[in-house]
């Protein structure tokens, strides 16, 4: 199977430009995927045993990534999220998946 090369421009948010491989199949999720495994989940996952249990949670809050991992399984958009946990970021999601991978 061969794969093209796309390359996506760096956001004014300090991101770097990247090259992604693709293949005619080619959709949101590989991307989301290439740009998690990009990222430094530390920056933004942290376990304390007197928060949930020494559950993974997103920093400075008490949402575990369980949750945020359940609630796209049951079909909830990033959008959905936003509004229901309006102090999360796109980069507290991104390290979630990263964390995850």
């Amino acid at each position: 199977m061969g794969f093209t090369w796309i390359r996506r421009k760096a956001s004014s948010k300090g991101c770097s430009d990247y090259s992604l491989p693709i293949n005619s199949t080619y959709s949101v999720e590989l991307e989301i995927l290439w740009l998690s495994l990009k990222m430094d989940w530390r920056l933004h996952i942290i376990s304390n045993d007197a928060v949930l249990l020494g559950k993974p949670t997103i920093k400075g809050t008490r949402i575990s990534v369980e949750l945020i991992l359940d609630l796209m399984a049951n079909g909830w958009t990033e959008k959905m999220i936003f509004e229901s946990y309006p102090q999360l970021t796109s980069e507290d999601l991104k390290a979630v998946f990263a964390f995850e991978a």
